[in-house]
């Protein structure tokens, strides 16, 4: 018995020791978000420009922390606050005025210090990391605000501050119980993507993000009509078990522990780009834990996005190396509805893409094509887990669409030889193991002492 344990713990711990050695470098890749690249001195004058304010419309803030802000809470809001029929004007607000981090790479220029920005009308608080060091609680406990949303974990801030207590919110699957032991006073719920209790409006963010700023503009925009009592969303989850089980994290460890070779992904910026549209570039594709991704531009300077961002890529286009393709994002010209020459800059570098990767994707709907490039990519269990880590609202035809996307996919026989190649090491360590203390214990100049030797080792094994 003791000699069957001993093969089987050899070969099932070497891929199992492994591939947490890779899954956790790919985590460290990802969760450590590097510091922002400085601004060139010719650049340093977008620090000091202060935006035109626009009486006619209402001030929106959305609060970035010096330490990292969710990208798709922080893009998807701005860019919903900032439609055409929007009431409000929005503005990126920080501790300080320079290069804050994003996740998945991108960085962003405040608009404004929190300490001298226009008084807010909405504050918008994404999930922010290491809320409990920031100097926002403090504003938020001294300070009044007429409406407030907080997206995923930004409910953090309002429990630090007090603003949670007896009151009903909700917040992202993955910190609920975080939440609810650090603010057992508040009444938790997972039933829908955002709860309004009073002038507090909390949501799972990510993809549910416009369904809650569209709430607050309601709110607005009705004050006498929007109800003030405890109120809930009426549009449920794609997927309603808002929870990751035991498949979905075999799923997440596979492709982090045995997809040694992750495909190099690049991302094209230029001025014009879609908020919303980067974000959902970004955000899902890091979820796969499958991709690495690099956001390049044509040079590392601030890049001014279609509704007035000031965002930063991590590469310049010299600056790249190869990599397996490089997607495009949809850009706009504030006035392309009038001007047919426009034309983005991106198409003059095709050669240059063309050497630099093996493949060039323009997106023309990026929320439905990302997901299914996920799905033709890495099978549909990875489509799905990354699907519920975002959170979208329900929406019949996504399922449809993502499973006729993996009818041509191969199987994928990379990870199992890996496997393999692993467990039949450890059995050849154990088997030689086990030959050299046969050895030692044999007397080399006795044949019959030999096989003395080996009967009474080998009945001992058993």
């Amino acid at each position: 018995m003791m000699r069957k344990a001993i093969y089987t713990f050899g070969f099932l711990l070497p891929p199992l020791f492994i591939g947490v050695l890779f899954a956790l470098s790919y985590l460290s890749e990802i969760l450590i978000l590097p510091e922002s690249p400085p601004l060139d001195p010719a650049d340093q004058k977008v620090l000091l420009k202060i935006p035109s304010i626009n009486p006619q419309k209402k001030t929106a803030w959305i609060l970035l922390s010096e330490r990292g802000t969710q990208i798709t809470d922080a893009l998807l809001a701005f860019s919903e606050l900032s439609k055409p029929d929007s009431p409000f004007q929005v503005f990126f607000v920080a501790p300080k005025k320079e290069p804050l981090p994003l996740t998945g790479g991108l960085s962003v220029i405040p608009h404004f210090s929190y300490l001298n920005a226009p008084p807010p009308d909405l504050i918008v608080i994404p999930s922010l990391i290491a809320v409990d060091k920031s100097p926002y609680v403090e504003f938020f406990k001294q300070n009044h605000f007429p409406l407030i949303v907080a997206l995923g974990e930004g409910v953090q801030l309002l429990g630090i501050s007090g603003l949670l207590e007896n009151k009903t919110a909700t917040t992202h699957f993955y910190a609920f119980k975080k939440m609810k032991t650090l603010f057992p006073k508040t009444n938790w719920t997972l039933k829908k993507p955002w709860v309004q209790d009073g002038n507090i409006i909390t949501s799972t963010g990510l993809l549910t993000t416009p369904l809650a700023i569209q709430r607050a503009i309601e709110l607005i925009n009705h004050p006498t009509t929007a109800p003030q009592t405890i109120t809930y969303s009426e549009t449920p989850f794609l997927f309603p078990e808002q929870k990751i089980n035991f498949s979905d994290l075999r799923t997440l460890f596979w492709n982090a522990a045995y997809h040694w070779r992750r495909e190099e992904r690049a991302l094209w910026m230029e001025n014009g780009v879609a908020e919303d549209d980067l974000a959902v570039m970004i955000d899902p594709v890091l979820r796969t834990f499958r991709t690495r991704l690099v956001i390049v531009a044509e040079h590392l300077s601030p890049i001014f996005s279609k509704n007035g961002a000031t965002l930063i890529p991590q590469l310049a286009l010299k600056d790249l190396p190869s990599v397996d393709s490089l997607w495009i994002a949809p850009i706009s010209s504030s006035d392309s509805l009038t001007d047919s020459s426009f034309s983005p800059r991106w198409k003059q570098f095709q050669n240059i893409f063309s050497q630099k990767a093996k493949t060039t994707l323009t997106l023309t709907d990026t929320k439905k094509e990302v997901f299914e490039q996920i799905a033709a990519n890495n099978g549909l269990s990875t489509v799905h887990v990354v699907a519920k880590m975002m959170a979208p609202p329900q929406n019949p035809t996504l399922l449809t669409q993502w499973k006729k996307a993996t009818q041509y996919r191969s199987f994928d026989w990379m990870p199992w030889l890996r496997i393999c190649a692993l467990s039949l090491g450890g059995l050849l360590l154990v088997w030689g193991f086990e030959r050299r203390i046969l050895r030692r214990k044999l007397t080399p100049n006795n044949s019959n002492n030999k096989k003395i030797f080996r009967n009474d080792f080998n009945n001992n094994r058993q």
